[in-house]
């Protein structure tokens, strides 16, 4: 598979080139968290498979809480057959009507609309969550197989400090484009440790973590293995921002901008700058001296 962006896992791959951006640690999800998913933005809200060749083997609908009021109060958890050993775990689409059990899929195919989920937060925008998964095991959260990166884009990157300008308000976040970027990366934000960076990948302090991806261990513990990355998981991190009712920050990689979380937007406009830093890692996570 010729791609741009390849995501490897226990023998499969996924091509990511058709993703406006995507995500491995952006959601307060477990199996998120311990690197085993990864959340797929793609355009126009149309979910296609990311695999050489699938087969459906199971769609379900299940009725869920709603974390937000234009949420649905209904998910569809979509299974999809890689090979003998592999099952794909497809959540937050709405499946095309056309689309039937044993149906035959390669990479490209449309499979459904993704839909505004009754679990997502209300500054979630739609997605699709993929999971690879042991077909003895297709529905759990845990024992899964991590998501490693293998080839992805490029973004320009500020580091440790963002100075920007607002590019879109929605209701609960702002669109921020960094306009102090030196050097290119997964993310539009990373920090220096030592002499390592680290690029942010994931929203805080809403889901009270935040993963920095490296190419060295910062951590000495809280350490996923993500392919071309180190993610060390970081559960208290210092931010400063110049929005007086700033709530927090989400960062997914291949996305050129940062999503700020506000409390409300008024008195936001676009074009405005914001500033927003990097203070520290406070000292209750334990780091390497070298």
């Amino acid at each position: 598979m010729l791609c741009r962006d390849i995501v490897y896992v226990d023998n499969v791959t996924m091509c990511l080139d058709e993703a406006v951006f995507y995500s491995l640690f952006n959601s307060p999800y477990t199996p998120h968290r311990i690197g085993f998913a990864i959340d797929v933005y793609l355009p126009d809200d149309e979910a296609i498979c990311v695999f050489d060749e699938a087969k459906v083997l199971s769609i379900k609908r299940f009725s869920i809480p709603r974390n937000r009021t234009d949420g649905s109060n209904y998910d569809y958890v979509l299974l999809l057959e890689l090979d003998s050993k592999h099952i794909a775990k497809i959540l937050h689409v709405e499946p095309s009507r056309t689309l039937r059990i044993n149906d035959k899929l390669v990479y490209g195919d449309y499979i459904g609309k993704t839909m505004i989920s009754g679990y997502f937060f209300p500054w979630t925008e739609p997605h699709i969550h993929i999971e690879v998964r042991p077909r003895h095991n297709p529905y759990g959260v845990l024992h899964g197989y991590n998501i490693k990166l293998l080839r992805h884009r490029e973004v320009p990157t500020a580091i440790d400090r963002v100075v920007g300008v607002i590019t879109r308000i929605e209701n609960g976040y702002i669109l921020v484009k960094p306009r102090n970027t030196i050097t290119y990366g997964l993310t539009p934000f990373a920090m220096r440790y030592n002499n390592y960076l680290a690029w942010l990948d994931g929203g805080y302090p809403q889901y009270r973590y935040i993963a920095l991806l490296s190419t060295n261990s910062i951590l000495q513990q809280k350490v996923v293995d993500v392919g071309l990355y180190r993610a060390n998981i970081i559960e208290n991190l210092e931010i400063d921002a110049s929005i007086k009712n700033f709530k927090g920050i989400s960062i997914s990689i291949g996305r050129r901008e940062l999503k700020i979380l506000v409390n409300t937007i008024q008195g936001l406009n676009i074009g405005d700058e914001v500033d927003i830093e990097l203070s520290r890692l406070k000292c209750n996570d334990v780091f390497h001296n070298a």
